[in-house]
């Protein structure tokens, strides 16, 4: 039956369109990425300052954290049976598959630099690793907190961080401030749903409040179309993120066989 209304097909259309300037702009963060560690210093040096501004314009604005009377609501046991459901049933779209792979290569090519992180603190070494692409856009010279250089104190949310010691810090030293800030050092339960929450706590919760799944953990997935934060409290419905959700980082390590994931 054809469509009486033009404005599904105009929508359709121009979600088409949106998702297509993203597949061709996408691939700009694995070029800066790989120029970063080019043998030219200059090459190096001027890569590393437009992947900082690369990370200033797409890293995920922290989502407004849950007031007190709906605290109760977001808790891993209210949620574990849909983040499992959700995993269970995630698929890449078509369009990010190369993206996905992307994410997984990186991931496991910095494992060694995650391991001794993930020693001291028992977090998975890819879930430091998951929050790194996200925060860091997998930039060592940032922090973890929010991605702010590492030659002073972080400026954005959560400024003033990490709050001892003096610049410039070290990636280890800020990330284990940032680790230890969330509270997910020393825990024992890294299951699947487990793991998902903490993720999804990290960046916020209010991704739910507007109806959807959150992009930090299902961007790049059938389980989310379009909607973010873009500034801190500034929710914007039609805008698409443009980074790999954690979740899908997770899977294609697990669907190849490079990590095992509890259920």
């Amino acid at each position: 039956m054809a469509l009486t209304s033009a404005g599904p097909e105009v929508e359709i259309a121009a979600i088409a369109a949106a998702a297509d300037q993203l597949t061709q702009l996408t691939p700009l963060l694995q070029r800066l990425t790989d120029l970063k560690d080019s043998p030219d210093q200059a090459v190096a040096d001027q890569a590393s300052i437009l992947l900082s501004r690369y990370l200033t314009l797409t890293r995920p604005a922290p989502e407004p954290q849950t007031p007190p009377a709906a605290a109760e609501t977001f808790t891993l046991e209210a949620l574990a049976d849909e983040y499992r459901r959700l995993f269970q049933t995630c698929q890449t779209r078509p369009e990010w598959a190369g993206q996905v792979a992307w994410h997984r290569k990186k991931l496991l090519a910095f494992k060694s630099r995650y391991e001794p992180l993930a020693q001291q603190t028992q977090i998975p070494w890819f879930v430091i690793g998951a929050i790194h692409a996200l925060e860091g856009s997998f930039d060592f010279t940032t922090h973890l907190h929010n991605g702010d250089p590492l030659s002073a104190r972080t400026v954005r949310v959560p400024a003033g961080r990490p709050a001892t010691g003096s610049p410039p810090f070290t990636w280890e030293q800020s990330a284990l401030d940032a680790l230890t800030r969330q509270q997910l050092t020393g825990l024992a339960d890294w299951s699947l749903p487990a793991t998902l929450y903490r993720l999804e706590r990290y960046n916020g919760f209010g991704s739910r409040r507007q109806g959807i799944n959150t992009p930090y953990l299902w961007s790049f997935s059938t389980h989310y179309l379009k909607g973010k934060f873009v500034r801190d409290h500034v929710y914007d419905p039609e805008a698409i993120s443009k980074q790999c959700g954690a979740a899908l980082m997770i899977k294609a390590l697990a669907d190849s066989g490079d990590i095992t994931v509890t259920l």
